[in-house]
């Protein structure tokens, strides 16, 4: 694997924005892995070694709050979290980043942001 073949984990419900960043970190050199909510992931992440998990926050069956509670505190990794999130709210990345995130981007998604921070998290 080359310093460009990072494996990230893409865990995201909307299909649409999982195809458009699958599209996207994919031309960037990355090799993306996916999963529609927090119950997958913890699956993927048992089973496959990632160098980066992208999280959004509001999915179904488990949520992104409890996937980065088990990743962190039963699964004990330490793999960097970046979280995508539409939540608003004063202390909204200040929680994030506490409870053991590593990045959060805000949605709208700006592309130039999001390769900002996944090269950083990822260097």
């Amino acid at each position: 694997m080359t310093e460009t073949e990072k494996r990230i984990l893409l865990t995201d419900d909307d299909p649409l924005l999982q195809e458009l960043l699958e599209i996207f970190l994919e031309a960037n050199g990355y090799i993306l892995y996916t999963a529609q909510n927090g119950k997958q992931a913890t699956d993927a992440v048992k089973e496959q070694q990632f160098d980066l998990i992208i999280l959004d926050l509001m999915m179904p069956v488990m949520d992104g709050q409890q996937f980065l509670h088990w990743l962190r505190e039963e699964h004990n990794s330490t793999i960097p979290v970046m979280v995508l999130t539409a939540m608003q709210g004063q202390n909204i990345e200040q929680d994030l980043l506490a409870a053991g995130a590593n990045a959060v981007t805000f949605k709208p998604l700006s592309t130039n942001l999001l390769m900002e921070s996944v090269n950083k998290l990822l260097s």
